[in-house]
Order: structure tokens, then sequence, then C-alpha cells
């Protein structure tokens, strides 16, 4: 229980690597803010990992929306008191629009930069002030290794 007292969010809470990431956190005794704009799987992630007596609450958020954000961390400093980590951890990979650059339509391209990146920033300029407040904390940002090689089946 390495984590004892500790608060942690967690973003892209229903995909794999989020919903792996929650029941870690739970396993080592953080409490935990599953974040995921699909409410339903979130929310069956979090009853599943509460069953095993783990305190982890779930909240629908899009993170590419600032006041979501605000509304998603003052919920982790409200029902635990504080924030000690995020994990940002949403993203859209884009697989069902994987086309080509001529192909490519641009509200796909926004929202996966507001997804991918903005939502980035976001949590962490208003994460930062609840860490500070604790006396330090830990961000950690997924991403993608994407941009280490080329797609050959989708050229412009």
């Amino acid at each position: 229980m390495q984590l004892e007292g500790q608060s942690v969010i967690v973003t892209g809470a229903a995909g794999r690597l989020g919903a792996a990431t929650v029941e870690a956190l739970a396993a080592e005794g953080a409490a935990v803010l599953a974040v995921d704009i699909a409410l339903d799987r979130v929310q069956e992630l979090c009853d599943r990992v509460r069953s095993t007596g783990a305190r982890v609450e779930a909240v629908q958020a899009d993170v590419s929306a600032e006041h979501e954000v605000k509304t998603a961390i003052s919920a982790a400093i409200d029902t635990f008191g504080g924030l000690d980590a995020i994990f940002n951890n949403a993203g859209l990979v884009g697989l069902e629009h994987n086309v080509g650059l001529l192909e490519l339509n641009t509200e796909v391209w926004d929202r996966t930069m507001a997804v991918n990146l903005r939502s980035v920033m976001l949590c962490c300029k208003y994460a930062l002030p609840a860490l500070i407040a604790r006396g330090g904390g830990s961000i950690i940002n997924t991403s993608s290794d994407a941009s280490l090689a080329g797609d050959i089946e989708n050229y412009a």
C-alpha cells in the first residue's frame, strides 16, 4: 500500500491503459478519480474496483473542455481533500479515420488535437495549484509512439 493517503486523477480511465492504471493505483492504496467522457464505462470500472474496498470515484468529463477540466479537478480536491498526482492519459487514436492527408477531415484533426494536446495543457494548468498546495506531486503524460515512424499505408 505504497500510495495510501495519496489522491490521483486518471484521465482516459475507460480505456485499457487508463483502466489498468486505475486498478493498479487503487491496489496500492491511492484514492482515484477516474475521468472519462464515457461515463457508463468508467462507472462500471469504478464499481468493479470499489468492490475490492478501494476508494475510487467516476467523473464524466471531456478533458478538452476547460470548464470540465476545472470541475474534475475540483471534484478530486473536494472528494479526497487534495491532489497528489494526475495521469494525463486521454487520447484519440483516430483509427476510424485512418485516412491519408488528402481525405483527412479538418473536424477530425481539430478534435484529435484538442483531446491529445490541449487537454494535457489544461489538466496541468489546473492541477498544478492543487499539487503545489500539497507540497508537490506528480504529473504523468502518456504520448504515442506514432511520431517515431511514418505510416506506410496512409500517404497523401
